[in-house]
């Protein structure tokens, strides 16, 4: 009757129960008797239980040992009742047995047990601060009330529980974890990584704990710190895309494209059909410089997979940017564009060749709409900067400003955004080009 993840399972609780149990033994040979009658038993076990039960409660020494056993029978009552999903009684018989033991937070721990169960998340949090109220160093109160929390989506509270069971020697594996994933989720990222740290202390060889702390470190944009976490994850499972693809984004985004370059090779080479890690093997060549490689490797997608868009795009682009083959990039990129017609990417693609061929106007246009595509333009200075190069380029220099600046705003140690820098601060438009190109420009909106 549980509920959340963790194993309720503590030694104080044990001891209360047991020493109730023995208080009943102690007092009555009819307990023995229920045992050797359930070994004994087909039938349903938890309808004798409940018959042992009513045997023990029958036979007593004194009214204070009386009372005792016969709460230790009603709470029987209320376990038997809930293993057998008759939940209402199984809380009626509990509720009795808090009566004749008002003093027991372990009765009202179970009671919230089953509640949680019944999905009355806040009467269960009512008594488990009855609970805890009682029994201020039960763990498990905690946890179980940090479930409850949970439930209600409440992550402050939950975190906190959780906390104060750990702190109180509920400190174990899958605890830790929750802790860290509702932190995640809160986007406390620093915490989350301490929680981890803390479930590597306790499990060394976690692999749950080192993907977390992977991806933790490149939402905070510390790649090189996810690198070795999920190299471990990827070792131990190699065939996991997921794990895999987290961590070619750790080596791009810290620029480790060597070490990337070796784990695609491995990759294609088990799969030589999969175009998506031929793809991601060609780009991180082209990055690391490794031109000739990176079309060999793309020339062979293409082939293999002519409708793989992206891959089409790629090849073309690095045609155009390049200017090794003009006419063949633009081919590659109108065959990228059948396919995803408004991909801003391709439309960019499109317009840079179409601005290399020289048909300026043709160019602006495609640049244009690729940029309307865009949801941040801050997240694609590329795109901004070919239609800030445009725009200088045609003479329209106020029209190039904004792009200009988000260019400028991209990081200088990028040899793309620096080339595009260049080519901007080349491009020189006199006054005279520049009112010509207002005064048209006006006459067209008129």
């Amino acid at each position: 009757m549980a509920a959340g993840p963790h194993k309720l399972n503590c030694e104080a609780m044990q001891r209360e129960r047991f020493l109730l149990c023995l208080c009943v033994i102690a007092l009555t040979w009819a307990i023995v008797s229920c045992s050797s009658f359930n070994q004994q038993t087909e039938d349903n076990s938890a309808a004798s239980s409940i018959r042992g039960c009513q045997l023990a409660s029958s036979s007593t020494i004194s009214p204070q040992l009386a009372s005792l056993a016969e709460a230790y029978t009603l709470f029987c009552y209320g376990e038997l009742f809930g293993l057998r999903g008759e939940m209402d009684k199984a809380l009626a018989e509990l509720e009795k047995a808090g009566t004749r033991l008002p003093q027991s937070g372990y009765i009202n721990f179970e009671q919230a047990r089953i509640l949680i169960e019944q999905d009355r998340i806040i009467d269960a949090i009512e008594m488990l601060d009855s609970t805890i109220s009682k029994s201020p160093d039960m763990a498990e109160a905690y946890v179980l009330r940090g479930d409850a929390h949970r439930m209600l989506l409440d992550i402050p509270k939950a975190v906190r529980d959780y906390r104060r069971g750990a702190e109180l020697g509920f400190d174990e594996a899958t605890l830790r974890f929750t802790i860290a994933e509702l932190l995640n989720i809160a986007r406390e990222y620093d915490e989350a990584i301490v929680e981890l740290k803390r479930l590597k202390e306790i499990e060394p060889d976690s692999l749950r704990a080192d993907f977390s702390l992977g991806r933790l470190y490149l939402n905070i944009k510390e790649p090189a710190k996810a690198v070795p976490y999920l190299e471990a994850v990827v070792a131990a499972h190699p065939g996991d895309l997921h794990s895999t693809m987290q961590l070619f984004e750790a080596y791009q985004q810290s620029s480790e494209f060597e070490d990337a370059i070796v784990l695609a090779r491995k990759l294609v080479a088990r799969m030589p059909q999969d175009a998506q890690f031929r793809y991601l093997l060609a780009t991180f060549m082209e990055q690391a410089g490794k031109l000739d490689e990176a079309i060999e490797q793309l020339e062979t997608l293409v082939k293999m997979d002519p409708d793989f868009a992206a891959g089409l795009n790629c090849l073309g682009y690095i045609y155009i940017d390049k200017g090794l083959n003009l006419k063949r990039g633009i081919s590659l990129v109108r065959a990228a564009l059948a396919i995803e017609p408004h991909n801003s990417a391709f439309l960019d693609s499109l317009g840079w060749g179409l601005f290399r061929l020289g048909d300026l106007g043709a160019a602006i246009k495609q640049l244009e709409k690729a940029v309307a595509g865009l949801k941040d333009l801050n997240s694609e200075p590329i795109i901004c900067g070919h239609l800030a190069i445009a725009y200088k380029m045609a003479g329209r220099t106020k029209d190039a400003e904004e792009y200009t600046a988000i260019l400028k705003s991209a990081s200088k140690d990028d040899s793309a955004i620096q080339e595009l820098l260049n080519e901007l601060s080349s491009i020189s438009v006199s006054q005279k080009d520049e009112e010509a190109t207002v005064s048209l420009k006006d006459a067209v909106l008129r």
